[in-house]
């Protein structure tokens, strides 16, 4: 830590050389009470016995001893004044060479570093000058056509070398990568396209299941089947909800046909048909019957309407019920069919069952009789 020699402060912040009251030079505190070597005692006894000051007080001293206390006391006072010159000749001496040394420190400082930065900028001037002359001397060697020609003949065999040794290896495994590459992309290709094509396959059938069951629940007699066919078979995907959506079209067809009673035929809107049922003859209601294709409550009515005339025979009703079993495309119409035979027969059964009444028919026709038939389910 450095502190004034004079006032002991250190400096009031970093970086100062000098004190600010005492403007003398800052010094280490640890130099403060320097050993004296014997050239400064010399010195420091030069100056003592030189000094007309000193000389002047010892004589002084002498004589009021030798007056008053004789040669012992002149001695001690002689001594004392001795003494204190002494360390007051060492003080100033102290001072002055702690002055000097900081003076002389602060000027070595200062000159090496002006002499360190003059160097270093001599240094940079001549790296820069000798890096532009050899840029510039490497520059004119490229010019000369010897030295062009040598850079050239380096340069292919390097481009040769370059090439043998790492872009031909890397040609060739790009090469047999891009093979590679293209025989999986084939094999992909040809996952994707059987992949595709089972895909396709897959949406084809559950399209079609759905438009089977569209129809089925529309009433369509012949989509029906085909969602039966389904159900019964092992091997489809959609075996169980064929059966399921089945079994609900059953119960709709059986409620529709209970809540059709006799009746209907009374409300059925004839006259607007340009039909009397009362005197109409059987043909006449058959004709009806196929000129509503699209009109199932029409076609309904019709039916109902010819098996509980009387004034057709009991046979012949019955024939034509059978016929209408087989050919209509209606669910409710066929189950129609199944409860207008179902007063003779007594099966009890839904028009999944038509079979059986078709072969009730045929075993008991020769025992209908010309008598009315009404429904009564």
């Amino acid at each position: 830590m450095k502190i004034c020699p004079n006032c002991g402060k250190p400096p009031i912040q970093e970086g100062l050389i000098q004190c600010h009251t005492c403007k003398v030079p800052f010094i280490e505190k640890s130099e403060i009470g320097l050993v004296l070597s014997k050239d400064d005692l010399d010195q420091i006894s030069k100056n003592v016995i030189t000094s007309k000051r000193f000389w002047i007080q010892l004589s002084l001293a002498i004589g009021i001893l030798i007056v008053f206390g004789g040669v012992p006391a002149v001695t001690v006072i002689s001594l004392h004044y001795a003494n204190k010159s002494l360390q007051k000749s060492l003080y100033e001496f102290d001072e002055r060479a702690s002055n000097r040394l900081a003076a002389a420190y602060l000027d070595v400082t200062n000159r090496i570093s002006i002499a360190l930065q003059d160097y270093e900028q001599k240094a940079d001037a001549q790296l820069a000058a000798a890096h532009e002359d050899m840029t510039n001397r490497i520059a004119n060697e490229f010019e000369e056509p010897r030295i062009k020609e040598i850079v050239a003949q380096v340069a292919a065999m390097q481009a040769s070398n370059l090439l043998n040794q790492q872009i031909s290896p890397e040609i060739e495994n790009f090469r047999t990568g891009t093979s590679n590459t293209l025989a999986q992309f084939d094999n992909s290709l040809q996952t994707f396209r059987k992949e595709s094509t089972n895909a396709l396959a897959d949406v084809r059938t559950a399209t079609e299941f759905a438009l089977i069951v569209s129809k089925a629940q529309n009433d369509d007699a012949v989509a029906f089947n085909q969602l039966q066919q389904i159900a019964n078979s092992g091997s489809s995907s959609f075996a169980q909800s064929a059966n399921d959506i089945a079994r609900t079209i059953i119960q709709e067809v059986e409620t529709y046909a209970r809540t059709m009673e006799p009746d209907t035929i009374v409300s059925f809107d004839w006259h607007t048909a340009g039909i009397d049922p009362s005197k109409a003859s059987l043909q006449q209601l058959k004709d009806f019957y196929s000129s509503n294709s699209f009109d199932m409550q029409g076609r309904f009515n019709a039916v109902k309407q010819v098996f509980n005339n009387t004034r057709f025979p009991e046979q012949e009703r019955f024939d034509y019920v059978a016929l209408i079993l087989q050919t209509d495309k209606s669910l409710r119409v066929r189950e129609l069919c199944c409860d207008l035979m179902d007063t003779k027969a007594n099966s009890h059964l839904n028009f999944t069952q038509m079979s059986s009444y078709l072969q009730w028919l045929m075993q008991n026709r020769s025992s209908l009789t010309n008598s009315s038939t009404t429904v009564t389910k």
